[in-house]
């Protein structure tokens, strides 16, 4: 309780991968009056507009009840009123297409078989469209998710 006595800052960054450019990551969020704040922390060249119409992995939607809103709801009634900044960080890993295709394929043979084992082609498949079997892809998630911890480090301590 002392903990969230103390809470000033708090940031949430919900980790995915399967949208976007191999490799690269963009951070998304709903709230455009964030937008700025948020450049401001990761930088401009990582951080995509909520407005925006097209984005470096497509159109953005807003989405009720997603990861984004859940440390402000748990945070709601916390004495020190605490700033509640929710992002999601997104890893490109195939085209959409491919990430579409691997999901549908998986699906159709769970619903036939009722059970996809690890081994299956199409679990492979699909394990491969949000895990890459590719050593840059992997440096490149651990260092920008290195990177935007350092900086929300960086941010909730006020420096």
């Amino acid at each position: 309780k002392k903990i969230i006595r103390e809470l000033f800052r708090v940031l949430h960054v919900d980790v995915h991968t399967g949208l976007g450019a191999f490799g690269q990551d963009l951070l998304l969020f709903d709230d455009s009056g964030l937008l700025e704040p948020l450049r401001a922390i990761f930088g401009s060249k990582y951080v995509a507009d909520p407005n925006a119409s097209d984005t470096a992995i497509g159109t953005l939607y807003e989405t009720a009840g997603s990861c984004d809103t859940l440390a402000k709801q748990l945070l709601a009634n916390a004495p020190s009123s605490p700033t509640v900044l929710s992002l999601c960080q997104e890893f490109g890993t195939l085209n959409g297409i491919s990430v579409l295709r691997a999901m549908i394929n998986e699906g159709a043979w769970w619903h036939a078989n009722r059970s996809t084992k690890p081994k299956e082609p199409v679990k492979q498949a699909l394990l491969r469209a949000f895990y890459p079997d590719c050593d840059k892809w992997r440096a490149s998630v651990l260092h920008r998710g290195a990177a935007v911890f350092e900086q929300g480090i960086s941010y909730i301590i006020g420096e």
